[in-house]
C-alpha cells in the first residue's frame, strides 16, 4: 500500500488461468483432498473451459479419475501401480486428448492398452513413456502426434513387438524428435526374423540428439539401416 492510496482487491475470477495453474501446480502436492475436489469442482462448473489440469497424483484414486475423465483440460499425465491399477486407467482414457503434452505409464508387470486408448488421438502430445506397456495401435497414434519432442518405449514385453522397418516409418514422421530410446524384456524377441533389404529413400531425424537402444543387434541394424 502507498500512503494516500489503496491498492484494489483482485479476486479469483480475475486472476489469468496461467496464473491459477501455477498456483495449482504449486500447491497440488500439500493440499488436502477435499480442496483438491473443491478446485476440481470449481472448474468443471463454472463455465470456463480453459485447461487448468496440468498434473495429478494425491494418490486418491477417485480424484485421479475424476481429473483424467476431465480429458480436454489434462496437460500430463504420469501414472504408475502405487497410483492406479492399469484397467482403471484404461476405463478413464477412452476419449482424445486434445491439450495432452505429457504421458508416461509405467507399470511392474506387463500390461496392454486397447486400441481405444485415448481415442485416438493426442495432437499436442510432446513426451510419451511406456514401460512395460503394449500398444499395438501405437503406430497410428505416432503418425497424428507430429509435436513429440520425447519418446521412451521401456521394457517392451512380447506382445509389445513392433518390426523395426515399422518402428523407422514411425519415427521418420517426428521432425521434432530429440530424445528416443527403446529397449525390450528380456527375451521378448528373438532373432534371425527375415532380414528386409534397406530402403531406397531413408529417413532424416533433423532434431535428433540422444539415441539410446538395448536389445538384439540386428533389430538396431535394421531399424537405422
Amino acid at each position: 500500500m502507498v500512503a494516500g492510496h489503496v491498492s484494489p482487491r483482485v479476486t479469483i475470477e480475475a486472476l489469468p488461468d496461467i496464473v491459477l495453474l501455477y498456483i495449482f501446480d504449486f500447491c497440488r502436492l500439500n493440499i488436502e483432498d477435499s480442496t483438491l475436489d473443491w478446485l476440481l469442482t470449481l472448474y468443471a462448473k463454472d463455465g470456463n473451459t480453459s485447461p487448468l489440469l496440468r498434473s495429478y497424483g494425491d494418490g486418491n484414486q477417485d480424484n485421479i479419475i475424476t481429473a483424467l475423465e476431465n480429458s480436454s483440460r489434462v496437460h500430463e499425465v504420469i501414472l504408475n501401480d502405487e497410483l492406479l491399477p492399469l484397467k482403471r486407467v484404461i476405463a478413464a482414457m477412452q476419449e482424445p486428448y486434445p491439450v495432452l503434452e505429457s504421458l508416461g505409464i509405467e507399470y511392474k508387470a506387463p500390461a496392454a492398452l486397447p486400441d481405444t486408448f485415448l481415442g485416438g488421438s493426442t495432437p499436442c502430445l510432446r513426451s510419451l513413456t511406456l514401460k512395460r506397456i503394449s500398444f499395438p495401435t501405437l503406430p497410428s497414434l505416432l503418425f497424428s502426434c507430429k509435436l513429440i519432442v520425447r519418446l521412451f518405449l521401456l521394457r517392451l514385453p512380447k506382445n509389445g513387438y513392433i518390426s523395426p522397418e515399422t518402428m523407422a516409418t514411425c519415427v521418420s514422421a517426428l521432425a521434432k524428435l530429440t530424445h528416443l530410446e527403446i529397449d525390450f524384456e528380456e527375451y521378448a524377441i528373438s532373432y534371425p526374423f527375415p532380414r528386409i533389404p534397406p530402403p531406397l529413400t531413408r529417413a532424416v531425424l533433423p532434431a535428433l540428439t540422444s539415441l539410446r537402444f538395448e536389445g538384439y543387434t540386428h533389430y538396431l541394424e535394421d531399424f537405422v539401416a
